[in-house]
């Protein structure tokens, strides 16, 4: 049987109910089977908007009123450990199944932390105000991060954690967003990354003032353009991307169909926001589109989350009540609780189904995140450093291959990492390859300094060089390796001159220690004759 839940969050605590339990702030509630009672309850927390991400194994929840970050473990539903950060976060999310966490802060920029290494990589304040969202791609290639300047900017995952070259100049182009899509005229309230891991993907984000655009991030277009009958507080988009759902301050709900929001039903799979003919459309929405809250004193729309299957929407509201939306009818259903949560709602966050019969699960799992060492890990040598390393457990069975002489083997499928694990000892290609990596490296950082002298001289050279400069330049050359050979010479010489009397004093010292063998033994011989002798002296005087 299928079962899914979620976490929902509030950002204070407002209600002095007795139905939840004290200093009560995160909440894990089912969904699917329906239960109106939490599964489980975790403490001390104060989570701002689009700051709660979860992965297998941890929680992490960055707190609204101080600068730090509360991890809890899954597995116990205690708080495992407190992680004070430089300055305040407000948006967060996680990727890699936790491996990663990225954080936006209220001055522009974002953090990377890996929590396996304890790795910090930090951005420089490329928006003009808050991080008011993260997103990180389906592929985990991109990051998302929309903030109060309007812009909606795209990092390289890829680019901001590599260690690079050496130089300062490389370090500042990798830590810049490769792209900035900027459509709105207020601040970006939201924004939502399609499921597609091609190259073919949508962003969705929300402006303040009142307008939705649909993005083409890959290539930094403006597909689409939707105007809703005002500022929107939250997205969520349809796990097919078929249409995006927003929420208001009046607590209602409008949803963006995408394969008919243009007036018409299109029968072609490929949903309209791709065609270039439309791309200069503006889309309005009319009040009339909105669903109706069950009630006027429910409160803001602050969160909300679809349900895997596509068919519920859940919203979270400023008076704390969680709402589950029948999306094909477009009409409220029922709540999720059987009480209030105590405070609004400020996170939906839908975890990751469970019950399906192929299910695969990472074979590398985080106990115990390694704190953030600021600084500690950072390089300008373009070289991993030497106190770089990963923290996690290995669980479940290593796919070992059958190998046999009298088989052909199948395509080697294994990663690098997998392939090293399973061999008796390190595969030659990969040592090899490490090998050649490292000298490279080395000798990138070694010559990084000379690169743009040789490069003038090369193109001074191209100016000015002759016939007669190219022939006195290979004349040089050759003096030089003349040199260099008379003294490979010399050195030969004498090296084959101190063997020769290495040998010498060592024959020297075998005939003397052999003399004095000879010299022993003859002392040996006398005195045994000596011996003899007296002993028949005695013999005769006897007699």
């Amino acid at each position: 049987m299928l079962a899914s839940t979620l976490l929902a969050s509030i950002s204070q605590r407002t209600s002095t109910s007795t139905t939840h339990s004290k200093d009560a702030s995160i909440f894990e509630l089912s969904f699917q089977p329906p239960s109106a009672i939490p599964r489980s309850v975790l403490k001390k927390s104060s989570t701002p908007p689009r700051a709660l991400a979860a992965s297998s194994t941890h929680i992490f929840a960055a707190q609204a009123d101080k600068a730090a970050l509360h991890i809890y473990a899954r597995d116990s539903g205690l708080q495992q450990t407190l992680v004070p950060l430089r300055e305040r976060a407000t948006a967060l999310t996680c990727a890699r199944d936790g491996a990663l966490v990225v954080l936006g802060t209220e001055g522009g920029s974002l953090v990377l932390w890996e929590t396996h290494t304890g790795r910090v990589v930090r951005t420089p304040e490329a928006h003009l105000g808050a991080v008011t969202a993260v997103r990180v791609d389906p592929a985990e290639g991109c990051i998302l991060s929309a903030g109060e300047d309007g812009a909606v900017l795209v990092w390289s995952v890829a680019a901001l954690l590599a260690f690079g070259d050496a130089g300062q100049e490389w370090s500042e182009w990798r830590r810049a967003p490769v792209r900035s899509l900027r459509a709105h005229r207020d601040a970006v309230e939201d924004v939502v990354v399609g499921h597609g891991k091609g190259v073919r993907n949508i962003a969705v984000s929300a402006g303040k003032d009142g307008t939705v655009v649909v993005w083409d991030y890959h290539e930094g277009l403006q597909l689409r353009t939707i105007l809703l009958p005002e500022a929107p507080t939250c997205l969520a988009l349809d796990p097919c991307d078929r249409a995006v759902l927003c929420g208001f301050e009046d607590g209602s709900v409008v949803a963006v169909d995408f394969m008919g929001m243009d007036g018409e039903q299109s029968g072609d799979i490929t949903s309209p926001i791709w065609d270039e003919r439309r791309q200069a459309l503006v889309v309005q929405i009319g009040a009339e589109a909105k669903w109706k809250p069950p009630a006027e004193d429910i409160g803001s729309t602050l969160c909300a989350a679809i349900s895997y299957d596509s068919t519920k929407l859940l919203t979270g509201h400023q008076s704390g009540n969680v709402i589950i939306w029948d999306i094909p009818t477009g009409r409220f259903g029922s709540q999720l609780t059987a009480t209030p949560l105590p405070g609004p709602v400020s996170n939906l966050t839908m975890l990751e189904v469970t019950g399906f019969a192929n299910t695969q699960h990472s074979k590398v799992r985080i106990k115990e995140v390694v704190k953030p060492r600021f600084g500690e890990l950072d390089t300008n040598e373009g070289l991993v450093p030497d106190n770089y390393k990963i923290t996690a457990r290995l669980v479940g069975d290593l796919p070992f291959q059958h190998l046999s002489a009298a088989q052909a083997q199948p395509v080697d499928t294994m990663s690098d990492v997998e392939r090293a694990l399973c061999h008796p000892s390190f595969p030659p290609d990969l040592l090899a390859e490490s090998l050649a990596d490292m000298q490279g490296s080395r000798s990138n950082v070694t010559n990084a300094q000379p690169v743009e002298t040789s490069t003038a001289r090369d193109f001074m050279a191209l100016d000015g060089d002759t016939p007669a400069d190219k022939e006195m330049a290979l004349q040089k050359e050759n003096e030089e390796l003349k040199r260099q050979v008379e003294a490979l010479k010399r050195l030969q010489k004498e090296s084959f001159a101190q063997l020769e009397k290495l040998s010498g004093e060592n024959a020297a010292l075998a005939k003397a220690k052999q003399g004095d063998q000879l010299e022993a033994e003859r002392a040996e011989l006398e005195k045994a004759e000596r011996s003899w002798d007296v002993g028949n002296g005695k013999k005769k005087s006897k007699r």
